[in-house]
């Protein structure tokens, strides 16, 4: 037998509210080819965003990014100015105005990544 025509069966245990909504979604969508198929195609879609789209950093969902003190100095005048409440509050609205997946500096960058990860707003 050739080993990559060679089937494997696997068992995957599901609870009978996850096992319904897998059959609901099959007769829902008979294109796709049964629920093998949907599961295979699932698997796939999983692993390949999930390898596309690791966390950066799970600390707190944040980045440390050191700063020169002159530009802790302007932020803190930023917020001493009242425009925002806090130095980090400054520094993720300038990241946000960057990032702008319509109008931003890295707009396209941006919205390519968001897409590839499945995260658009």
């Amino acid at each position: 037998m050739d080993d990559e025509k060679a089937e494997i069966k696997k068992t995957i245990r599901m609870g009978p509210s996850d096992y319904q909504l897998l059959v609901d979604y099959s007769e829902d969508h008979p294109e796709l080819g049964g629920e093998s198929n949907i599961i295979r195609t699932a698997i796939k879609e999983y692993i390949k965003r999930d390898a596309r789209c690791t966390p950066v950093s799970d600390k707190e969902k944040g980045i440390f990014v050191p700063l020169s003190e002159k530009v802790l100095v302007a932020l803190h005048m930023i917020t001493e100015k009242g425009l925002q409440d806090t130095e980090a509050e400054v520094v993720k609205y300038l990241v946000t105005r960057a990032l702008d997946p319509v109008d931003g500096p890295y707009a396209k960058e941006f919205a390519k990544a968001l897409e590839q990860c499945d995260l658009t707003p």
